[in-house]
C-alpha cells in the first residue's frame, strides 16, 4: 500500500513524510501478514496501534484510535487465516488465505464460508464444517 499522493498534497506532506508513510504500511502488512498465523496477543496489537498513531503524525491527523484499521485487521485475520472447511457432500476442501478481509466470501464445493465482519457475523454455507 502507498500513500494517497491526491491526499499528501491536498494536506501538505511532505515527500519526506510520504516516503516514512510508505515504510509503515509495508511494516505493517509484513507483521501483520506473519502474526496472523499465530494465536492473537494484546501485545502485538498495540505494536500495531502504535505504528498507527506514527502514520496519523505523519498524515498531520488528530491521534484517535477510533482510526485505527490496522489493529482490527490483525485481530480479525488472527481469527480466520488458515481455518479450514471441507464440503461434506463433495469432500472439497478450503483454507482461508493470508490476505482475507472482512466480508470476503469463499465458495468451494457445495458450499461457502462468508467471513463477516470482526465481532458482528459469519455464516457457513451448505452442509460444511471446520476441520
Amino acid at each position: 500500500m502507498t500513500a494517497n499522493s491526491w491526499l499528501a498534497e491536498e494536506r501538505g506532506v511532505s515527500s519526506a513524510n510520504v516516503q516514512e508513510i510508505n515504510k509503515l504500511h509495508e511494516k505493517l502488512n509484513t507483521l501483520i501478514v506473519a502474526w496472523a498465523k499465530e494465536p492473537f496477543s494484546e501485545e502485538r496489537k498495540e505494536e500495531i496501534h502504535q505504528i498507527e498513531y506514527a502514520l496519523q503524525r505523519l498524515w498531520g491527523f488528530s491521534q484517535d484510535r477510533d482510526y485505527h484499521t490496522w489493529a482490527k485487521l490483525y485481530e480479525f485475520r488472527c481469527q480466520w487465516v488458515g481455518k479450514q472447511f471441507i464440503c461434506k457432500k463433495t469432500g472439497a476442501v478450503f483454507a482461508i488465505p493470508d490476505d482475507v478481509k472482512e466480508r470476503d466470501f469463499f465458495s468451494f464445493g457445495k458450499c461457502a464460508v462468508d467471513v463477516g465482519r470482526l465481532n458482528a457475523y459469519s455464516r457457513l454455507i451448505g452442509d460444511v464444517e471446520a476441520i
